[in-house]
């Protein structure tokens, strides 16, 4: 897996760069968009662009969309110091795989840019949280009792934005079974994504119940 970091900071860059490549991970890092067009045009099409989103002369909107424009499919996540949330509604309407904070901690970056190798979306929880559902229907729906206490036990890993191999480690169970556990999750509390399951259950009441019925 390779990361490409496009940002004009080179302390914050060299820094990601190295944590990415204690992971196991190959990055390699650009200051400007147009660099990185360059670089994925000669040397190599990274896995996941990690780009950002306040760089001189350019917006993470207008970087994203030539990126995406030049290489379709490309996943491109946006990060930033601070979290202006019309900013990030933009980016993933527009086609950004997530969104990572500079403020978050090395225990949480590293398991998000891991998820977003693996092709699944990702937005810090509380930024999911605050995302609203449609007012005619503010109400979270309730978790089924159909969950098993295993599943319980996901999906509150999952609430922690956990990639599976973690989730696996974590329960002491393998990735095949994390996967198979969250297909079901999915189909009973009737999402298609690990996003669309944080932003409907994570963070609520329910949080309670599933602590209570972890194993």
């Amino acid at each position: 897996m390779s990361v490409l970091v496009v940002d004009d900071h080179p302390l914050v860059t060299k820094a990601l760069v190295h944590l990415l490549e204690t992971e196991g991970i190959e990055a390699a890092s650009v200051s400007s968009v147009k660099e990185a067009i360059e670089y994925i045009r000669t040397i190599r099409k990274p896995d996941l662009v990690i780009l950002d989103a306040h760089m001189p002369g350019i917006d993470g909107i207008a970087g994203l969309g030539l990126l995406q424009s030049g290489f379709p499919g490309l996943p491109v996540a946006l990060w930033s110091g601070d979290e202006c949330q019309e900013m990030i509604q933009k980016a993933i309407e527009n086609g950004a795989i997530g969104f990572l904070s500079k403020a978050m901690s090395i225990r949480a970056i590293i398991p998000a840019i891991h998820l977003m190798l693996a092709g699944e979306p990702y937005l810090p929880v509380h930024l999911m949280a605050s995302r609203q559902e449609p007012p005619e229907n503010p109400a979270r729906r309730p978790l089924p009792p159909s969950l098993t206490p295993r599943e319980f036990a996901v999906l509150e890993e999952l609430c922690h934005g956990l990639s599976n191999k973690q989730i696996a480690r974590n329960l002491g169970i393998e990735e095949i079974t994390v996967k198979l556990h969250l297909r079901s999750i999915y189909k009973k509390i009737n999402v298609k994504t690990r996003t669309q399951a944080i932003a409907a259950y994570c963070n609520q009441p329910q949080a309670t119940t599933v602590q209570e019925k972890t194993i």
